[in-house]
């Protein structure tokens, strides 16, 4: 099973860590998003937020450390889950199978200062 704390390394040997291994991120707007509690939500929990137009959901991309954060529309972030995500996420119990492109998901829930929640869903390969 792979750890979303795992880290990739640049060719100097820089570890570039995937976000949810961090304690807290600032988003290309300037915000600052804090982990919440539970730190890594398991598929069914995260479907519930997801499905909620009201949760701001995100994707990062691979490679790890990129930065590149796409935002999901919330009118289509639920049919996006179901097409790419559901089945899919390695939330550390069991193993998951990864989806055509290689991929499985780690799913994180993130609060602002405003105490909005995004869910960022992590891409791992």
């Amino acid at each position: 099973m792979s750890m979303i704390s795992r880290a990739s390394a640049t060719p100097s040997g820089e570890a570039i860590p995937w976000l949810p291994a961090l304690s807290a991120w600032t988003d290309a707007d300037g915000v600052v998003w804090t982990l919440a509690t539970p730190k890594r939500l398991t598929e069914a929990d995260a479907k519930r937020f997801v499905w909620r137009s009201s949760t701001r959901v995100a994707i990062e991309r691979t490679p790890p450390g990129s930065r590149e954060i796409e935002s999901l529309d919330p009118a289509t972030q639920k049919d996006y889950w179901d097409r790419h995500i559901g089945g899919h996420v390695d939330d550390g119990t069991t193993r998951c199978a990864p989806d055509q492109r290689g991929f499985t998901y780690h799913v994180s829930s993130w609060r602002d200062q405003q105490d909005h929640r995004m869910i960022l869903i992590s891409e791992v390969c």
